[in-house]
């Protein structure tokens, strides 16, 4: 790059795309705005929640789901960076089972 403001460009483009995105922050806004609780969200409208929540993350972050016909409950979340959020996880958890829905369900 021999252009300086090229290069300065570039180099300002690379430590945007290098900043941590605060998922947990983006969660907590998204929750915010609804009229329902984390575990309510949870229990009905987690597909909603994941598809709101993934359009305001970079493109790495993954949508998961369970089926709800497996011996889990049916569940959408989103893996960003190792880690699993939903409504309930907002901080992610590194092991999706231990997602507070999975977590219930293993307890009964």
């Amino acid at each position: 790059l021999s252009d300086p403001n090229m290069k300065l460009l570039f180099e300002n483009w690379r430590e945007y795309l290098n900043e941590a995105v605060d998922v947990t922050a983006i969660i907590s806004d998204l929750l915010s705005n609804s009229e329902c609780s984390a575990t309510e969200i949870n229990s009905g409208q987690c597909e909603e929640f994941m598809m709101d929540l993934i359009q305001r993350l970079p493109d790495d972050a993954i949508e998961r789901t369970v089926p709800f016909d497996s011996h889990w409950p049916g569940h959408y979340w989103v893996e960003y960076q190792g880690r699993h959020y939903d409504t309930e996880a907002p901080e992610g958890v590194k092991d999706w089972k231990d997602l507070p829905i999975f977590r219930r369900s293993r307890n009964k």
